[in-house]
Parts: C-alpha cells; sequence; structure tokens
C-alpha cells in the first residue's frame, strides 16, 4: 500500500504569522522558528511589520497548570526585568487560566527572529524555575 504523508507538524516549532496593523487582520506566514524543549511555553506570537523589521509579540506561559495559590505567587516572584535584558516591553495578562506574560520585542529582520526568540525563551525558562525554587514553600502564605 502507498502511504502519502499530507502534513508534517514540527512540535519544536512555532509559526509567525504576520499581523496587519490597521485591521488586525492575518496576512502571511513570516517565518517557522525552532523553539527547542520551551515550546510550552509559548501561548501566542505574531509579528506586525514596523520600519525596517518587525516587532514580535510573544505571549508566555508556565508549561504546566499552576494550582491555585501558586497563580499569585508565580505573578509576585516573577522579575520581568530579566526578560527585559532582550525585549522592549513585558506586561502580565490577568485573564488567562494560567500566569501568562506578553513580551514585545524588536528585531531588524527576519534573520534575527530565531536568536532572539530563542534568547527570551530560555531567559523566561530560567526565571520561571527561579520561581518554583522560591515559591516552594510559600502554599500556606497564598491560601
Amino acid at each position: 500500500m502507498d502511504e502519502k504523508v499530507i502534513h508534517s507538524v514540527d512540535t519544536d516549532a512555532v509559526i509567525i504569522m504576520l499581523k496587519d496593523k490597521p485591521d488586525g487582520l492575518f496576512t502571511s506566514e513570516l517565518g517557522v522558528y525552532r523553539t527547542e524543549e520551551y515550546k510550552e511555553y509559548v501561548s501566542g506570537v505574531f509579528a506586525i511589520e514596523k520600519d525596517a523589521g518587525y516587532d514580535i509579540f510573544l505571549k508566555l506561559t508556565t508549561e504546566r497548570d499552576v494550582k491555585d495559590w501558586e497563580f499569585d505567587a508565580i505573578y509576585d516572584y516573577y522579575d520581568e526585568l530579566t526578560i527585559l535584558t532582550e525585549a522592549l516591553d513585558v506586561s502580565e495578562i490577568q485573564d488567562c487560566h494560567n500566569p501568562t506574560w506578553e513580551v514585545k520585542f524588536f528585531v531588524p529582520g527576519n534573520s534575527y527572529i530565531q536568536d532572539k526568540l530563542s534568547s527570551v525563551l530560555k531567559l523566561h525558562f530560567l526565571e520561571l524555575q527561579s520561581v518554583y525554587e522560591a515559591i516552594i514553600d510559600l502554599s500556606e502564605d497564598y491560601k
């Protein structure tokens, strides 16, 4: 029997879509970028063309569902300044199931996206590991 693969999804990558600024519609695919072991931290991403580059809007979250008490503790202990070493802006998004941050960064061209994305994801991962360690014994303080 002759089998054909119709579609293959790379589970270690994210697709960044280009969004039209005036109407907010996605217009085209900017590219597919490897995320190594950090893909589970990405809950959304898109780009807007700006000047001679792109503003990338990356939503970062936790790799697992957090317990109720952990939600506030994670926000309290997460140091956004860590991410700001690679980003223009970091803001908390409160209306999500798990702690989520929108990170905005600028890249001067498509060839810079992979490196910047990898750097931001690694910083987020390391910061979350630090937070998890800091809050491990704080459940009674947040209940």
